[in-house]
This record gives C-alpha cells, structure tokens and sequence, in this order.
C-alpha cells in the first residue's frame, strides 16, 4: 500500500511540474538572399500563446480556430510586428510585409515575412521581441544565414538587442 501512495504522490508531483514550468520559446529564421535582394524571415511561435496576445492586446476573441489568414488576423500581426520586430540594416530601419501563417497538427504556427528590396549590406541589427509583453520568460532564438555567415543569437526581455557586422556578402 505503502509504494502504491509513494507512487501516485510521485505521479502527480511529476504532473504539477510540468504544467507549472511551460517554456516559452519561439525560433525565428533570418535569411538573405542577395541574388534577389530579399530578406525572407519565418517566425515558429506556439499558438496558443501568441493567438493569447493577439486576443488581450486588440480586446477580441482568436483562438485555434480563428482562420490564421484572415484580413483580420493578417492586420492585427502587422501592427504587431511593426511594434514588436526591429531589423536594421546598415543602420536603417526596414519593415518586412506579413506574407501569411501556415500552422501544424502540434500547434506551432509559422508566421512567413519578407523585406524585398533589401541591397547587400555590411551590418544587421534584430530586435524580436515578440510575446515579450505576455510572458515574463519569453525567449526567441534569432537565426541569421546568408551566403556566407550563420549566427544564432537568443534574446529575452533582459538582452532583445543583437548586431551582426557581415564581410564579403
């Protein structure tokens, strides 16, 4: 009797610290393409936290079932975003457009941005601070590849700045 108790207070103390200790992590892909002079970006944030935000900022109801690709839903990301992501490139601030979400059966949603337009540069500079206003242990990786650099870099609400000096693009 005595292992069966042991066993079922072990269960549900297991239980309890993973429901309490959820991490908040998105992962965000920089790639320029200098042949076509484009900056394309993919941003994998879980769902449900980021329609969260989306939901308390702009004061309506989106959840999983909201069709990520609404007129709505695209102008609530884009004002978000526009507050949220800082890219500097050569110390000029440029503004990717929102091409639109794809979401998968774990409940990650892609959120696809591009900067066309964007020349070779030598310098770029990212600030994501994406879900850093809805949760205080929010952490996105920030991945850069170009030609021939790769750097990651993760920012939080403490270090949301990061600059990359890049040669021979």
């Amino acid at each position: 009797m005595l292992k069966k108790t042991t066993f079922i207070y072990l269960l549900f103390f297991a239980t309890i610290s993973f429901t309490l200790h959820k991490y908040y992590v998105s992962t965000s892909d920089f790639v320029y393409k200098s042949d076509v002079e484009s900056l394309q970006i993919t941003i994998r944030l879980f769902a449900d936290d980021y329609l969260q935000t989306l939901s308390k900022l702009y004061d309506e109801e989106i959840d999983l079932d909201t069709d990520l690709n609404s007129a709505e839903l695209l102008s609530y990301t884009r004002d978000y975003v526009s507050k949220n992501l800082d890219i500097y490139v050569d110390d000029k601030k440029i503004l990717p457009v929102c091409l639109g979400f794809k979401s998968t059966e774990s409940d990650i949603i892609f959120m696809f941005l591009e900067a066309e337009g964007t020349p070779p540069f030598t310098k770029i500079g990212i600030s994501n601070r994406l879900l850093f206003n809805s949760f205080q242990h929010q952490q996105n990786i920030v991945r850069f590849k170009s030609s021939n650099i790769q750097k990651s870099f993760l920012q939080s609400r403490q270090s949301f700045f990061d600059e990359l000096i890049i040669t021979n693009q």
